[in-house]
Formats: structure tokens, C-alpha cells, sequence
């Protein structure tokens, strides 16, 4: 679980907070108003729904040692990248240009699977085109190149870190789990012209869930609070790993990864104080199911 500040502040009536927020579950309209879900536009780029096949299984770690899976898929549905030589790519990768050499890439959410010992690790499936996995497959350094550019893009994509050095491709496994549908833009099959340019496509739309909460204040029976504590109920986690925690002066964001069969949470709301984001603390009980989350109150004259 990371917990971060996040000094993002927007303006909001504080009646809304004070009436809809404290002690409710999650079911707010006027929070809903601010912050909409995205739907689907009729003038979104033509999409399809493609299962991608296994390629490989990368096995890698979080700075705290949590296993990581990354299942290499491929599906011919994504571009094609130009075609070059390893003498180009050396070139490339050893000089400035680095930065702007992609791979065209369709990087899918996180569902958990459970590792040859029977816990629970995080599984990303990440598809490239065949041709150039077949090209990864006979060379050491394209397949170096590519699994880079993997782990590259999911650390942006999911704000995660990841051991792109020490990781390990599984011998016997081709990948972990069952491969996730991706939603791949139509009409873009030519092949990219110039450098590698990577595209990620979004997956099937996710729909989220609000969990139940609460936020009280103590002492409870204090004019002004000492601090707030926050709790959230996700009885569907087994743990905390991928949860994030991003909490501003006087608001909470809380997402978690998709979970295999279940729609991953996430709630953003305000607080009716201004905390000391420096000093707040968090823990997951995992016996019941609860995040709780500590924000001492700043004193205002």
C-alpha cells in the first residue's frame, strides 16, 4: 500500500461536506456531480475486444520483495513496430534518442493469481504484436529492449515500481493465469512510421465501486478535532498490495487494483478540516477488511 500527499485542492461548499460527508456511507450525490464517471462516447475511436495469446511469463518484485507477474502476450490486432537491426537498435538505446524509441503495446489491468505457493501476486498482461515478439524471441537484446519498455510502461501507467533489472522469465509457465481481454483501437494497424512510437491502449472500460466508509472525529465530543480518522471497508482485499492512498490537505483519494472477478475501488472525497498530510498514518487489518487512516488537523488562528 503507498500512501502519498497529493496537494491537489479544489474549491467545494463546505455545507456539502459538513451534511453528506461525516459519519455517511458512500452513496454522496453532490460528490458524484464533482467528480463524474467517463462514459464512452459515440465518437471514441471504433474499438475491439481481443484476447491476446501467451508469449512469455516475467517474474519481478516491488522494492518491499512483492512478487510481480508480467504475462508478454501477443495479438496481431496492435501495430506492427518498424522493422530494424540490432546494430540500429544498439544505436539507439546508447544514445539520446532512447527516450523516443517505443513499442507499440496494449497494457492491461492488474488482476490477481495466485504463484506455485498458493499466495496471492499481482498479475499485468502487457500484448505486442507477434512479428516482433518472434524478433524478441531470437534476440537477447530486442528482448532485453522490450521487457524495459514493459516495465517502463506499466511503473507510468500504474505509479508502481518495479525491479527492471533482477527479474526472471519462467521456463515452464507462458503465462500466469488466464490472459485478460484488452480493448484494442481499430484503423491503426500500418505500421508506425519514423521511431518506435508507443501506443498504449486502454483496456475494456472499468467500472469502480465506492467502498462504505467513514470519518470521524477525535475526541468525539471536542469543539475542534485533534485529528480525523478515517475508515474504509474492502472486504474483498486480502491484503493491502496495490492499494493507494493519496491524501491533500483536505482530501482522500483511495484506489485499488482491479481484482480477478471484482470491480477494484476508488473514492475521492473531501474533509471538513485541513490535515497534516506529513504526520497521517495508515494500516490495512486484514481480519476486518478495514483501512484505517489517521490525519491529525492542522491548527488554524
Amino acid at each position: 500500500m503507498s500512501l502519498k500527499k497529493n496537494s491537489v485542492l479544489l474549491d467545494i461548499d463546505r455545507s456539502i461536506i459538513e451534511n453528506n460527508l461525516l459519519l455517511k456511507e458512500s452513496n454522496c450525490d453532490e460528490l458524484q456531480d464533482l467528480f463524474p464517471k467517463k462514459t464512452q462516447s459515440s465518437d471514441d475511436v471504433p474499438w475491439k475486444l481481443v484476447k491476446p495469446t501467451p508469449g512469455i511469463c516475467v517474474k519481478t518484485r516491488t522494492p518491499n520483495g512483492d512478487k510481480v507477474f508480467i504475462n508478454v502476450c501477443q495479438t496481431s490486432e496492435i501495430p506492427e513496430p518498424e522493422d530494424i537491426d540490432e546494430k540500429r537498435l544498439m544505436a539507439i538505446w546508447s544514445s539520446d534518442e532512447h527516450t523516443s524509441f517505443r513499442i507499440p503495446m496494449s497494457i492491461g489491468e492488474a488482476h490477481v493469481e495466485e504463484d506455485k505457493s498458493g499466495n496471492p501476486a499481482l498479475v499485468y498482461d502487457v500484448a505486442i504484436h507477434p512479428e516482433f515478439f518472434k524478433k524478441t524471441e531470437k534476440s537477447k537484446l530486442f528482448r532485453s529492449f522490450m521487457l524495459r519498455v514493459v516495465m517502463e510502461g506499466l511503473q507510468d501507467k500504474y505509479t508502481i515500481q518495479l525491479e527492471t533489472e533482477d527479474y526472471v522469465i519462467l521456463k515452464n509457465r507462458k503465462a500466469m493465469g488466464e490472459i485478460q481481454h484488452h480493448r484494442v483501437r481499430q484503423g491503426e494497424k500500418n505500421k508506425p512510421s519514423g521511431p518506435l512510437i508507443e501506443e498504449v491502449y486502454p483496456p475494456m472500460q472499468t467500472i469502480t465501486r465506492e467502498p462504505e466508509y467513514r470519518i470521524r472525529h477525535e475526541p468525539p465530543d471536542s469543539e475542534y478535532p485533534e485529528y480525523l480518522l478515517a475508515e474504509f471497508l474492502m472486504k474483498d482485499l486480502v491484503n493491502s498490495h496495490g492499494v493507494t492512498l493519496n491524501v491533500g490537505e483536505d482530501r482522500i483519494i483511495v484506489e485499488t487494483p482491479g481484482r480477478l472477478g471484482q470491480e477494484p475501488y476508488k473514492l475521492d472525497v473531501f474533509v471538513p478540516y485541513s490535515v497534516d498530510q506529513e504526520k497521517c498514518f495508515a494500516n490495512f487489518n486484514t481480519d476486518t477488511k478495514i483501512l484505517s487512516l489517521k490525519m491529525p488537523v492542522l491548527i488554524t488562528n
